[in-house]
């Protein structure tokens, strides 16, 4: 085997800053190199060794790295720091003890925050898909808007792919007035007073809280403005609308965004709401997998998926049942979640109980009536 060759870098500064003149000769004395870099930039060492490992052909870009590094030092006084510890299962039980329960953002809708043990899971990634006008971003916007609502201290990121500032306006006016004093969609749009007043509500209770990241929605920006706000709820509407520099199509960008979305969301400790369209012929029996548009990543990569499922159309008051199938859920039971969708308030409620089919025709014996 052959021994590594010999280099002598010779140096000087050059200002008070990291910039320094190189010389760099063999061990018979021949230059190999002279430039001018700046050691105190990782990038630019990096630069300086691969070119003097491709000279010196049995010389490790790794060593000429590490002289590089100790000239730095010398030059610059960069302090190195240990590695990180790799953590064991003894840090995870401690962080486990740490907390009394799992750590959830709840979102206020009973049904959704029962899968997930009392709400989204932090470091979870909720995947909310299903064909158009089924209501899926109305359904993400609610989760998020209860979500807000109820931690005073709760940052969300909302990336907006399909709707405009505007748009995003009206539905949240209309679905916040919902359980207060109706605002329709048609009120919004025509900014009546009512929707004028709940819109001050909206912002003295949760607006500056509620940050829209605007289009081009990239994954990028999207991180961006997560460190930037805090925020520990993040919704995408939706992921096909976002996009990743350097696929080689669009599978692989969607997949790309996927595995994107599934590192920072562990990383820091997000609960993540997908939202997305569905591929052509899904049905409630389209198995794990063949689900999500573009890519099968997206459902493999999901703690909760919930598929929507709207057979019948609007009623004559607006109001459309939809079955949120639970194909997926890590954290509990596969319960599907019987809904009614109000187009008009943008709004999702339970739907009644039904009664068994054997009383379905029962009725309660009429009062007795008291005596004089």
């Amino acid at each position: 085997m052959a021994e590594h060759a010999t280099l002598v870098i010779d140096w000087e500064p050059i200002g008070t800053g990291g910039k320094t003149r190189l010389i760099v000769t063999d061990e018979a004395g021949q230059t190999v190199d002279i430039d001018t870099t700046d050691l105190s930039r990782t990038a630019d060492r990096e630069a300086v060794a691969r070119r003097l490992a491709s000279r010196v052909p049995n010389k490790p870009m790794a060593d000429i790295q590490a002289d590089l590094l100790a000239i730095a030092q010398q030059r610059c006084g960069l302090a190195t720091e240990p590695p990180p510890a790799i953590p064991t299962l003894a840090d995870a039980i401690a962080a486990w003890r740490a907390t009394e329960t799992t750590p959830v953002v709840e979102t206020g809708f009973g049904p959704l925050d029962a899968l997930g043990g009392g709400g989204l899971a932090l470091g979870g990634v909720t995947v909310i898909a299903a064909p158009p006008s089924v209501g899926k971003s109305a359904f993400g916007l609610q989760a998020a808007l209860g979500a807000v609502s109820l931690d005073a201290t709760l940052h969300v990121a909302w990336a907006a792919g399909e709707m405009s500032m505007e748009a995003i306006a009206r539905r949240a006016i209309c679905r916040w007035s919902a359980d207060k004093r109706p605002v329709s969609m048609s009120g919004a749009a025509q900014r009546t007073p009512g929707s004028q007043q709940v819109a001050d509500e909206l912002l003295a209770a949760v607006a500056s809280r509620f940050h829209i990241v605007q289009p081009p929605l990239t994954a990028d920006g999207l991180e961006a403005a997560i460190d930037a706000t805090g925020s520990r709820l993040v919704v995408i509407d939706y992921i096909q609308l976002m996009g990743l520099a350097g696929a080689a199509d669009r599978r692989a960008e969607i997949d790309g965004l996927v595995k994107r979305v599934r590192a920072f969301t562990l990383q820091k400790n997000t609960a993540t709401i997908v939202v997305s369209n569905v591929a052509k012929n899904v049905t409630g029996e389209t198995r794990i997998g063949g689900i999500g548009k573009e890519s099968s990543e997206l459902d493999f990569m999901a703690d909760l998926f919930l598929l929507g499922i709207a057979d019948e159309p609007e009623d004559e008051r607006g109001l459309r049942a939809v079955r949120w199938k639970t194909v997926k859920n890590r954290h509990g039971p596969c319960h599907d979640l019987e809904t009614v969708f109000d187009g008009r308030l943008q709004t999702f409620t339970p739907a009644a109980a039904q009664p068994l089919e054997e009383f379905a025709n029962f009725a309660p014996p009429p009062p007795k009536r008291k005596r004089k």
